[in-house]
């Protein structure tokens, strides 16, 4: 190569990896975290006030919760489809997220299709794995979590003819649970385009990692985290405690430092669902006495995740 094609060839590449920071850059400058409304936060109370606190929060978006950790899935039924569908209009609410633990991961057809009739395509459905619990890492939880994604195979076809995905919770005592058990199911779960995890902190907690550890799990299972729970461990989300105990699951509240974890998903430009979220124990109920006071707590550990995002920015 002579000196002058050199030169033009140094030239461009210098031009390509500026074009490249300044994107980046920009993309870091602007980069934010996309709220959503947990209904379950606010247990049995009235699904339409429920709605009018999801703009509150900073969000257009609701994960509509069933029994027993709310009833507001049931709440939509009762009142109709047509009068839910006007009162999602009237709040400028979107239906982003429907959790159905109660349903599990094999029967989500229905609730699809009921979805797509409220608010079109693009609704996560969140549910824990089938499988057996606590395995060991190794060949059989390997062939365990296979067998599970073979047996997702009709929901996932739902999921890509009706534009839905899926989020399986890494559960406590559950087949996805663990670190190894996360990243071989990412990792079988490529070609799935609307199969992802649902990142749960407070039960990895249990699983022995920390703050560092959670992040760099995030940055590994990279864009196959599809929703992101703000949660942290507390042995009130298990036993009756008294408030300022259970509210200790809070964001900002308990002792995990949520920095690592935002950066992270900041690194992976992470812009799916981040549900701020406790269990109130008994479940069912909401986790403070008034609607007020619940978006208030809300709003409080929203503030301190913005935080932990002004730290890493």
């Amino acid at each position: 190569m002579i000196r002058k094609e050199f030169i033009a060839t140094l030239s461009h590449a210098a031009f390509a990896s500026s074009l490249f920071l300044s994107q980046s850059n920009a993309q870091d400058k602007n980069y934010t975290l996309n709220f959503i409304l947990s209904s379950a936060m606010y247990g049995d109370m009235n699904l339409a006030d429920v709605l009018k606190e999801v703009t509150k929060i900073g969000s257009r978006d609701v994960d509509l919760w069933p029994k027993a950790h709310a009833n507001h899935r049931e709440q939509a039924n009762e009142m109709g489809m047509d009068a839910f569908k006007t009162l999602i209009k009237e709040n400028q609410v979107n239906l982003k997220c429907m959790t159905c633990y109660n349903l599990g991961p094999f029967n989500l057809q229905k609730e699809m299709e009921y979805a797509q009739n409220i608010t079109g395509s693009g609704v996560i459905f969140v549910c824990g794995a089938r499988g057996p619990k606590n395995l060991s890492p190794g060949n059989e939880m390997k062939l365990e979590i296979k067998k599970f994604i073979e047996l997702l195979k009709p929901q996932i076809e739902s999921a890509t003819q009706l534009g839905m995905f899926i989020a399986i919770e890494n559960h406590d005592h559950s087949l996805i649970h663990t670190k190894d058990s996360m990243l071989w199911f990412a990792e079988m779960a490529q070609q799935h385009d609307c199969l992802g995890i649902a990142f749960a902190p407070h039960h990895l907690q249990t699983a022995g990692l920390n703050a560092t550890d959670m992040g760099n799990l995030i940055r590994q299972l990279d864009h196959k985290v599809s929703f992101f729970y703000a949660q942290q461990y507390g042995i009130g989300s298990k036993q009756v405690t008294p408030k300022e105990v259970e509210l200790l699951q809070m964001p900002g509240r308990g002792d995990l430092d949520f920095t690592p974890l935002i950066a992270a998903l900041k690194h992976i430009q992470y812009h799916g669902p981040v549900s701020i979220f406790m269990h109130p124990t008994p479940r069912g109920k909401p986790i403070l006495a008034s609607i007020a006071e619940v978006t208030a707590e809300i709003n409080l550990a929203r503030t301190y995740l913005l935080n932990c995002l002004d730290k890493v920015s």
